[in-house]
């Protein structure tokens, strides 16, 4: 026998229902959540949940909270439950409105735009989560989230400019390893594959990577990054990066 108050589904705009066989039913349109008004018994320890035009079920023997993030339950000790639930993954526009905003004390839908340098600490020897735009900054995190999020990434990181990311990118690698690189690529990064990365000791080829094959037989034991452009510039070439 399981206990339940409440249900919160955010956001939707369909028609949904909440019934049980036995004891309860709930329904209702265009709500931010659902909640029983009073605590209700469910003797078959079954709670469903059905979202009309989106085909979306939830049937578990306890009540949770479904995040758009995951598009699973929250909680996930309750591995019982996740047998019977039936979920379809969030479109992106679902994802984009709702981003992770936890950062805005007053819960703003658009995402309030920190034009700051520094902030301020909550005292001379304690850290907030905050100090210099540069390292750190709430609107930056936020658009790095839902980025990370659209291409289920565990991170995203946003620079100013494309060659900053690009010069961050090549970084990551160590004298004697190796990348693999288009050989059609934006001037910018063609001058710094060719002119600056050798400099610091990491090897790089050039293949066609609109042909797999050749891709593949070109990456090797040294081979810690493969480069490309879809499409190419200046040529137009398309790879296949799926």
């Amino acid at each position: 026998m399981v206990s339940s108050s409440s249900i919160s589904l955010k956001p939707f705009t369909n028609s949904v229902s909440i019934s049980n066989p036995t004891q309860s039913t709930l329904s209702g349109k265009n709500w931010d959540s659902l909640v029983f008004s009073k605590s209700a018994n469910f003797r078959t320890n079954k709670l469903s949940c059905r979202v009309d035009n989106d085909g979306f079920k939830l049937s578990c023997s306890v009540d949770r909270e479904m995040d758009v993030r995951t598009s699973a339950l929250v909680d996930d000790d309750f591995a019982e439950c996740l047998s019977e639930v039936e979920l379809r993954e969030p479109s992106i526009s679902t994802m984009v409105m709702n981003f992770e905003n936890k950062f805005d004390p007053y819960g703003a839908v658009s995402a309030p735009l920190y034009q700051t340098a520094t902030f301020k600490q909550p005292s001379a020897i304690e850290n907030g989560p905050y100090d210099y735009t540069r390292s750190g900054n709430p609107t930056r995190d936020a658009l790095e989230s839902i980025l990370a999020k659209l291409d289920k990434a565990d991170r995203a990181f946003c620079f100013t400019s494309g060659m900053a990311a690009l010069t961050a990118v090549v970084h990551l690698l160590k004298s004697g390893e190796e990348i693999l690189a288009a050989d059609d690529l934006y001037g910018g990064a063609d001058r710094l594959l060719s002119q600056v990365v050798p400099r610091s000791g990491v090897l790089v080829k050039r293949v066609n990577t609109s042909d797999l094959n050749e891709v593949a037989s070109a990456i090797g034991s040294k081979t810690k990054l493969v480069w490309l452009e879809s499409p190419t510039n200046p040529r137009i070439q398309i790879s296949d990066i799926r």
